[in-house]
């Protein structure tokens, strides 16, 4: 599947931004890490090799026309990984419980 998305000129981590910055923009480059979960300086990094996909460097984060385009060429290839990545009931348990078992700590780390 990474190959899919190597042949669509983008890795997963300028997937996630490409998307994120369409869906919100225009961003700031530490709104685009908050929304993400991705490092401020690897957002940084990832934003020179988008650069034909974004517009004016210096600028809020937005997709230019090429961008959109790109975006909407390479999410059904996101929504094929997801469903792959949780196809069949045992998968999606695990996905799940993974998903639970930090969000109980965190209810814990509240109490007195």
């Amino acid at each position: 599947m990474t190959e899919k998305f190597r042949a669509a000129g983008v890795t997963l981590t300028e997937l996630r931004l490409l998307a994120t910055i369409g869906k919100h923009q225009p961003l700031a480059v530490n709104e685009a890490s908050s929304l993400t979960g991705i490092d401020k300086a690897w957002v940084s990094r990832s934003l020179t090799t988008l650069a034909a996909s974004l517009r004016q460097p210096g600028r809020p984060l937005a997709l230019t026309p090429q961008g959109k385009t790109k975006v909407q060429r390479i999410i059904p290839l996101a929504v094929e990984r997801n469903e792959r990545l949780l196809a069949g009931k045992r998968n999606r348990a695990i996905f799940d419980k993974t998903l639970d078992e930090p969000q109980g700590q965190i209810g814990k780390l509240n109490e007195p």
